[in-house]
């Protein structure tokens, strides 16, 4: 059974029957406004409208578990939402946000993304200056990954970027730069991928980890 919260639905926009036991009247029309509940699979036709929802009242979920849904929290914009929570929104501009509600230029922030065998992952950390700070650790087996990591966004600048290459084949890894710098340096520590920034201060600095095969 679909919940659409709040709508109205036009006689007009209904074809089908609407059983006696559920207060129809058996006949192949409806009449009723309001809160009119369909059980016989009706077609609609034309445009149907409802109420925009909220993360934890979306407009359209399912009887049985009213905080997951579809909504629309702002115009040209529909979000998704699982136990009261926004998961995912396609923005007015066709942006594709993932855990968060603010386009950054990036498909995720901090939440994972999969898509076939692409799994993406992205965060920030302050690192102390001239210490391997870990920045995530990879998952055992066989794998490829693109890793990227940078001072104030991820190639802000050359001196301040790194960026390797890092082959699993279960616990054992081998790490390939293709950007080095004398300010940052992607370290390993068995399956964990680590940051070394070699400014003289703390910094933050921005991380990236492209899983390209599996």
């Amino acid at each position: 059974m679909l919940k659409v919260a709040n709508s109205v639905i036009n006689a007009s926009q209904i074809t089908g029957v609407l059983p006696v036991v559920n207060g129809g009247t058996g006949v192949t029309t409806s009449t009723g406004t309001g809160n009119t509940v369909l059980s016989a699979s009706p077609t609609l036709t034309g445009a149907v409208t409802f109420a925009a929802g909220t993360a934890s009242l979306p407009a359209l979920t399912t009887a049985s578990d009213l905080d997951t849904g579809v909504w629309f929290p702002a115009a040209n914009t529909v979000a998704v939402s699982t136990n009261a929570t926004e998961r995912t929104r396609i923005t007015s501009d066709g942006d594709f946000l993932v855990g968060t509600t603010v386009s950054a230029g990036e498909i995720t922030n901090t939440i994972r993304v999969k898509a076939g065998i692409f799994n993406t992952i992205s965060g920030g950390t302050s690192a102390v200056n001239n210490t391997a700070t870990t920045l995530v650790t990879l998952s055992s087996g066989l794998g490829t990954y693109i890793i990227s990591l940078g001072f104030n966004g991820v190639g802000d600048a050359a001196t301040y970027s790194a960026v390797s290459i890092v082959n699993v084949d279960t616990t054992t890894t081998k790490k390939t730069d293709l950007v080095t710098s004398t300010g940052m340096v992607i370290t390993l520590s068995g399956l964990a991928i680590q940051g070394r920034q070699t400014t003289g201060a703390t910094l933050n600095i921005s991380w990236s980890v492209l899983r390209i095969q599996s």
